[in-house]
């Protein structure tokens, strides 16, 4: 298989509204969907305040749309001075999975969380997505360990 021209760059406020786009779908397909109803207002406010505190790193495939993001932060532990990297969410399209350009993704988000002062980072399924395949064949081979689960309930 030969490999994509890919080309991942930190976003810029000019990025939003495509990253605004993925996050949508993004959402769409989580299990948060038949509880939270979702704000282009709202995600819009959190992305101009994340572009300039937090990494967020776009996919570009041949210079055209973007392809996926990520969007991650840092955090303190509340029993530790060390900081930790949170990865909040994590998308590819579709047709653009299982080509690496997730992987690129992750490797950009975890060397901005070693450059910030980061012991560790955490990979997640914060927004309620089955990831299990994507656990079992790639995080837990690539060094990361689970730690918790997460159960939701609409109220």
């Amino acid at each position: 298989m030969k490999p994509l021209p890919l080309e991942i760059r930190e976003a810029l406020e000019t990025d939003i509204p495509a990253i605004e786009v993925m996050l949508r779908e993004l959402i769409s397909k989580s299990q948060y969907a038949p509880c939270l109803s979702y704000s282009p207002r709202k995600a819009l406010e959190a992305l101009t305040g994340a572009i300039h505190s937090d990494a967020i790193y776009l996919a570009y495939v041949e210079l055209n749309s973007p392809v996926g993001f990520l969007l991650g932060s840092r955090a303190y532990v509340p029993w530790s001075e060390d900081q930790m990297g949170i990865e909040m969410y994590w998308y590819v399209y579709p047709e653009y999975q299982n080509l690496g350009v997730g992987k690129v993704l992750k490797k950009m988000f975890e060397d901005w969380c070693r450059e910030n002062g980061c012991v560790c980072n955490t990979m997640g399924n914060g927004l309620g997505i089955e990831t299990e395949e994507l656990v079992d064949n790639y995080l837990i081979k690539d060094g990361y360990v689970p730690v918790e689960k997460m159960y939701v309930q609409c109220l």
